[in-house]
Order: C-alpha cells, then sequence, then structure tokens
C-alpha cells in the first residue's frame, strides 16, 4: 500500500494528453483504491457476506483494467471478462464469489449467520443464527490473502501505467520490498508455495 500510494503522489497534479483507454483505467484504479478501507474493514469485522461481495468488485476492476490495456478501440459495457486475469486460481474463485455477492447459495448465506447454541441439555442437533458479526480466522485469512493478491495485480497494471503515461516507475527497493511481502505471504500459506515468486516492474 506504501509503494501504491507514493506512486500515486509521484503523479499528483501531472497533465497527461487524454487517452480513452488511460482516462478509463486511471478510474478505475481510484475506484479500487477508494475502496480498500471498506475491503479491509469488512474482513477484519467478520462481515463475510459483504467482504466477498467487495472482493468480487475488486477481482471485476482488476480485469477490466486488464481488457482496457489490452482493447486496441474503446472497450464495450459490458460484465469484465474474468478469463483475463493471468493467475488462474484467482478466476476460479469468481463462481464462488458471486454466490456470496447474489446470496444464491444458501449455504454460503447460513454460513455467515450460523451461531453455534452451547449447552449439553439440548433435546437434539440445534441450529441458531446470529444477526451480529463473528470473525472467523481460516476465512479472514483466506479473503485477506485474495485482496492482497488482487491488489498485487492492481500494482502491476498501474506501473504499466506509469512506464507508458507518466515516463515513471518505481524503484528497485520498492520492488525488493514487494518481494519480501510476497515471501512472507508464501511462508504463511497465504499463496502457492514450492515456486519462487517474484514481482518485476
Amino acid at each position: 500500500m506504501g509503494i501504491l500510494g507514493a506512486a500515486l503522489g509521484r503523479i499528483n497534479g501531472q497533465i497527461v494528453p487524454f487517452d480513452w483507454a488511460h482516462d478509463e483505467r486511471q478510474a478505475l484504479v481510484a475506484s479500487f483504491v477508494i475502496g480498500i478501507e471498506s475491503c479491509e474493514n469488512a474482513i477484519a469485522e467478520g462481515r463475510y457476506l459483504q467482504a466477498l461481495a467487495l472482493l468480487r468488485q475488486e477481482m471485476e476492476i482488476v480485469a477490466r483494467i486488464k481488457t482496457v490495456r489490452s482493447s486496441r478501440k474503446k472497450a464495450r459495457k459490458q460484465c469484465p471478462n474474468i478469463s483475463v486475469l493471468r493467475n488462474s486460481s484467482l478466476a476460479r474463485l469468481y463462481g464462488e464469489l458471486s454466490e456470496a455477492a447474489h446470496v444464491s447459495t444458501h449455504q454460503i448465506v447460513r454460513a455467515a449467520t450460523e451461531y453455534e447454541i452451547p449447552g449439553d441439555d439440548l433435546p437434539g442437533p440445534t441450529s441458531g443464527t446470529r444477526n451480529f458479526p463473528a470473525f472467523d480466522k481460516g476465512l479472514a485469512r483466506r479473503s485477506f490473502g485474495l485482496h492482497l493478491a488482487l491488489t498485487l495485480e492492481l500494482l502491476r497494471e498501474f506501473i504499466i501505467d506509469l512506464h507508458q503515461r507518466y515516463h515513471d516507475g518505481v524503484e528497485e527497493r520498492e520492488i525488493e520490498a514487494i518481494n519480501l511481502a510476497l515471501q512472507l505471504m508464501q511462508s504463511e500459506g497465504m499463496i502457492e508455495g514450492g515456486t519462487r515468486v517474484e514481482f518485476k516492474a
């Protein structure tokens, strides 16, 4: 986040010739950045249905940014094509995120609202429903891992814009910091291990 903020600060106030693709990509990056705090808070506070809907939107923003960059003409108004994400494991999650966002699968909604009723004197299997958020460590880690992966994809696209539109880039020490963060995510099991993960400008 610090590297993204520093890069945004370096181009703040710069004037470049208008280009429809850059204009759309810039607005999409801004919409992602504006929603970062809401997404992270929803995860931290245990509001998982809302967090998953926000993660789905983050994924759609990144996919749309990639689509706009690869299109030779103005991209049509349509749902983002998730297949443009180069990380196929990210794209596979889109269906489940959509089910959570549309509350169309009872198991997902139930898991987000189920309440375990304590006590051994119950007459049989008993199910409760809670009307308040509750923290789930496993779901929180997976959700935050996805959020970080999407943020890194956004950063990759933003660096492309820095080079193409502003003739700017990220410094070597910033790339080293990103790669250290990736190694930490890998050691924590937030991204797949066993392969070298590296971020290049």
